[in-house]
């Protein structure tokens, strides 16, 4: 009921303050609009894609800790036995033994894929086998691992498994948020889960809780699992994002060296050599034939990141992908008339594709005659691509 309340007052509060109901209607309308465009959103296509690659996270879980598996079923069946036999006055004591080596062998299983982040791969995650990378399934794979020791612990030490009480209400909220929080994606779920992962590593401490207090397993365990989560976790935000940043590989951060101006206002990020030298090149000729810190820049494609490095503006829209479909020439298309005809005939053009592909037609469908009413100021060789620069004559 609080989350309840709490995501009302919030919805009060957004609505009167930052964005109208009606406006937020129209932006959602407009968006579903143009993703659909795209074709990465269709609701048919994504009722068979979203379980499926929930079906893969859920699978590289339970396969990266499959050892641990095996040894509760070897320790329940040795258990079983023992019990059978003198009717086993220490079970307790036994299984609080096994959920301990259960634990250290998660540790250790993990320790390999959390101390050596930097590897060529990282950033491969579409299934191999039917499992992505262990990473991206490193909290679901704990949850699954201390839910299955608590309901085989629930057989023996208490009468009942979770009821249905604020507790379980409040883990289902904690294992489905990450869930519903990657819904809307034209990737696969598995590659952004970890974005909204937050909530899961309440279901971790949530579910030693309760596994600490009804086998007595003591609050050691508590400290061993939390210090062993969080550290596989630092160590691939650290080194991921250190020596195996996203967009950047082979390079690391160490490589990022040569201060560059970008942005406006202009502040200095340090870069590699390669593209500091491509964003010099061309703010010198942008500027060199008019271009002025927040002018409007149509980019080709998939370069926002430029257009804001040289202090420009995307008008109406931050990215305009093309050229790779015709889905992706539909999306541009209708993405440029959300900017007004005036301003985007006033913008520059940048391009980082063959400019005799499709970009006369997609400019053309808002009133623009490219390239006969643009002049070429730049041709910049780097970062494996050919830039071009044209401004309006």
């Amino acid at each position: 009921m609080s989350i309840l309340i709490g995501f009302l007052v919030w919805l009060v509060i957004y609505f009167a303050f930052e964005q109208t109901p009606t406006r937020t209607l129209e932006l959602f309308k407009e968006g579903w609009s143009l993703y659909q465009a795209l074709g990465h959103h269709n609701p048919i296509d994504k009722l068979l894609t979203y379980p499926k690659d929930l079906l893969v996270l859920l699978y590289t879980a339970l396969f990266e800790y499959w050892p641990c598996y095996l040894m509760i079923v070897l320790g329940a069946g040795v258990g079983v036995a023992f019990n059978k036999v003198s009717n086993f006055p220490d079970a307790q004591r036994f299984w609080r033994l096994l959920i301990w080596s259960v634990v250290v062998l998660a540790l250790v299983i993990s320790f390999d894929d959390g101390l050596n982040v930097d590897v060529p791969d990282r950033f491969l995650t579409s299934p191999v086998e039917g499992r992505t990378r262990p990473y991206l399934a490193f909290e679901l794979a704990w949850i699954l691992l201390l839910g299955v020791l608590y309901l085989l612990g629930s057989f023996k030490i208490v009468s009942k498994l979770f009821y249905l009480d604020k507790t379980l209400l409040l883990f289902l909220f904690l294992l489905i948020a990450p869930v519903t929080g990657s819904f809307g994606t034209s990737n696969p779920v598995f590659n952004v889960i970890q974005f909204y992962a937050v909530p899961w590593f309440g279901a971790i401490f949530l579910l030693l809780t309760i596994l600490i207090v009804r086998t007595g397993a003591g609050v050691g365990l508590m400290a061993v699992v939390v210090i062993g989560v969080s550290t596989y976790v630092c160590s691939h935000v650290v080194q991921g994002g250190t020596f195996a940043p996203a967009q950047l590989k082979p390079l690391s951060l160490y490589d990022q060296s040569v201060p560059t101006p970008v942005g406006n206002p202009a502040y200095i990020l340090n870069l590699d050599a390669e593209t500091s030298s491509v964003i010099q090149a061309l703010s010198v000729a942008a500027r060199a034939n008019g271009f002025q810190p927040g002018d409007d820049i149509i980019a080709f494609r998939e370069i926002p990141g430029l257009v804001y490095a040289l202090g420009g503006r995307s008008p109406g829209h931050p990215v305009y992908p093309c050229c790779l479909s015709e889905r992706a020439n539909a999306y541009t298309r209708q993405a440029l008339t959300f900017s007004y005809p005036a301003r985007l005939k006033k913008s520059f053009v940048l391009l980082d594709v063959d400019p005799t592909l499709d970009i006369p037609s997609i400019l053309g469908s808002v009133g623009i005659n490219f390239p006969a009413d643009y002049q070429v100021v730049a041709r910049v060789n780097g970062l494996g691509r050919k830039f071009i620069m044209y401004r309006p004559k």
